[in-house]
């Protein structure tokens, strides 16, 4: 009945169907979800075997709240996804464990958030039906120990200009040469950078100065060049005793070297 203080599943003087109507889920439309399950409180220990279950869904939008017209439950359209769930024995009264967790039912939650009109704020209904009994605390029992509807979700991919990239046109990337500056994203989903002086030279360092003139260009610290200075050792060649050799420095203080 719509006030049970229980959930039979589903054996209740005759096999029944159960439905349980979520509300607030805030799941958004087209969602992906990773998984989904529901997890009872045993309310009772009577457990009728076998005990072989079957969840489902309401194929609704916006699944309507239960009424105690006839046939209200049985004559709502069911989802095409359905979960097989043959519970264990459950022992003790206040159990909420894996053994009175459904499978995962992802499917079923999958095709109702995937219905064109179903949004954040619609509700969902959960039905089950099958032989066998497993007694379950509701909401009117217990609103802390009702069935809970526990999900993992993520949203759906965005939409890209460019999906190879997973990018859209203009945003900042890396071209992969250092020596271009400013890369983005083109009209032709090429990621591409802006040249400099250095661009078709090299510049291993990433110093500014370019290859071939950079004395040292593995080093960003050493930003002397050679076309002042052919020996790369740090002393200009106006003023370099020999140019041509590291070793020998500067005529500073000793003008004939």
């Amino acid at each position: 009945g719509l006030t049970s203080s229980d959930l039979e599943l589903v054996y209740d003087g005759s096999n029944q169907i159960v439905g349980m109507r979520f509300n607030n889920l805030d799941i958004p439309q087209g969602a992906i979800i990773a998984n989904a399950f529901i997890q009872f409180t045993v309310d009772e220990t009577r457990n009728n075997n076998p005990c072989v279950l079957n969840i489902y869904g309401q194929a609704s939008d916006n699944a309507p709240g239960f009424s105690g017209s006839s046939n209200n439950i049985s004559n709502r359209p069911a989802t095409n996804a359905a979960i097989a769930w043959e519970p264990p024995t459950w022992a003790s009264v206040g159990d909420a464990g894996p053994a009175q967790q459904t499978p995962d039912i992802s499917p079923v939650i999958q095709e109702i958030v995937d219905r064109s009109g179903y949004t954040s704020g619609s509700s969902i209904v959960i039905l089950i039906n099958g032989t066998g009994r497993r007694t379950a605390e509701s909401y009117n029992g217990s609103s802390a120990n009702a069935p809970q509807l526990c999900l993992e979700y993520t949203t759906a991919p965005p939409s890209f200009d460019c999906p190879s990239l997973s990018a859209n046109i203009g945003d900042a990337c890396d071209d992969g040469d250092n020596t271009t500056i400013d890369d983005a994203v083109n009209a032709n989903c090429i990621c591409e950078g802006t040249a400099t002086a250095c661009t078709g030279i090299g510049d291993n360092d990433n110093d500014g100065v370019c290859l071939g003139v950079d004395c040292d260009d593995n080093d960003p610290n050493v930003t002397s060049t050679n076309t002042n200075d052919a020996d790369c050792d740090g002393i200009p060649t106006a003023i370099d005793c020999d140019d041509t050799n590291a070793a020998i420095g500067s005529n500073a203080n000793d003008m004939d070297c």
